[in-house]
């Protein structure tokens, strides 16, 4: 067989140029090889097995282990070699990931938790009581006249606190105190302790009075020294979903078509009547930006420019997205001169590689020379191979190839020194 040295395809892929139109510099198909950045190929390496597992998907690689689910549980290796950690069974759905902090927070359509960087589970917030105690006036107590407003959270021994609802209220006699009924026990293990707030008579700021061990169902509470004010009344932990995203300060929760957001800091709690908006429709896509979030539904991509979701502002930027196939990672994958600076990046159904800036603007990856046939949904992961930054894209089910205009292929052999 002839030895043919070609000069490269710095132009890379195009599949889009009719066939008797694609620059001689650029090619239609590459099989299993990659383009450097002087357009020579490079054959990839082939693959090592370190696992076989069965229904395995949503993969995470943090810097020191690695998750997955695995016939339905979320799963943690530090060794392929050692029995994985079991982090959580009944997974519904797909997975996804955020690193935030010293933490990974993953979410599904059945679960929302964290893990910390030594691979460990770690509390991610605590779901609010779903009601409140019964209260009923008694003669002792030691307590003034008056309306009681009585509310109970649960806590952590590390000082997590959960959300609680509107508060009970009873009527107490002069010298009287209240005996409290009836009190809800936390779902969650982590919590180890339900605190019982209170306010003065005929006020309206709870304060803390008492805290009680889970498990205890009742209790009087008579005269007590107030201490720190309610602050977690109205929120709650944010909705299971796998639609998660971490923003100045905020984690964003997108559930149908609302896009919920924590209270500032407080990445797991959510305000029950004030942290959220709505998108047109139910969400595919949810992705933090540099300046603002990028939020998928039916009707499109928008962008929600703004520090603080007080003072958003929203604007259409692409067609819809492939459902999965988005992803926020460093800018360095993008163009070197914006390392450090997050990029949003996302599939179009009309089969475009959109990326979002950290300036806001969006900007189409070569759109004119490269697309992909609409699919049923994708997913996208970095990956550095050689020194040489890349996106790998897999698509489930995608369109035909006509829609890309025309399938061809070219047959290369690579030569260990050189092409």
């Amino acid at each position: 067989m002839a030895d043919h040295r070609f000069p490269g395809w710095p132009k890379g892929l195009n599949n889009v140029a009719r066939p008797d139109q694609v620059p001689s510099d650029a090619m239609t198909k590459a099989m299993n090889v990659d383009l450097m950045p002087d357009g020579k190929p490079a054959r990839r390496k082939g693959r090592t097995q370190v696992y076989s597992g069965t229904d395995m998907h949503s993969a995470y690689g943090a810097e020191t282990f690695f998750l997955a689910v695995e016939n339905g549980a979320l799963k943690r290796w530090v060794d392929f070699n050692v029995t994985p950690l079991t982090i959580a069974t009944g997974v519904a759905g797909a997975v996804s990931y955020v690193q935030l902090n010293d933490m990974v927070v993953w979410g599904s359509a059945s679960h929302l938790g964290a893990i910390d960087m030594q691979g460990q589970p770690t509390n991610f917030g605590l779901q609010a009581p779903t009601a409140q105690p019964d209260l009923t006036a008694i003669t002792v107590g030691g307590m003034y006249e008056g309306t009681y407003q009585v509310a109970v959270t649960f806590v952590t021994n590390s000082g997590v606190e959960s959300g609680t609802g509107k508060a009970a209220v009873v009527e107490v006699q002069d010298g009287g105190g209240i005996q409290i009924t009836s009190i809800p026990q936390p779902e969650d293990d982590d919590a180890t302790g339900i605190v019982i707030y209170a306010s003065q008579a005929n006020g309206s700021v709870l304060y803390a009075r008492m805290m009680v061990e889970v498990g205890t169902t009742s209790v009087d509470l008579g005269y007590l020294p107030q201490r720190r004010p309610l602050s977690t009344q109205f929120t709650t932990q944010l909705p299971k979903t796998n639609l998660i995203a971490s923003y100045n300060g905020r984690m964003y929760a997108m559930d149908g078509a609302v896009v919920h957001f924590s209270e500032p800091l407080k990445f797991w709690s959510t305000h029950e009547t004030e942290g959220f908006f709505y998108e047109a429709s139910a969400g595919n896509m949810l992705l933090a930006g540099e300046t603002g979030i990028f939020v998928g539904c039916d009707q499109g991509v928008f962008f929600y420019r703004g520090d603080d979701p007080g003072n958003f502002t929203r604007s259409y930027v692409s067609h819809p997205a492939i459902t999965d196939a988005a992803l926020s990672l460093d800018g360095e994958f993008i163009d070197p001169s914006i390392a450090g600076q997050t990029v949003a990046l996302w599939w179009t159904v009309e089969g475009v590689l959109v990326a979002g800036m950290p300036d806001g603007s969006i900007e189409p990856i070569r759109e004119a020379e490269f697309r992909i046939p609409d699919a049923e949904r994708g997913v996208m992961a970095p990956l550095t191979r050689e020194g040489i930054k890349q996106v790998v894209s897999v698509m489930k089910n995608p369109g035909t190839e006509s829609s890309m205009g025309f399938s061809s292929s070219m047959d290369i052999e690579v030569h260990r020194h050189g092409v």
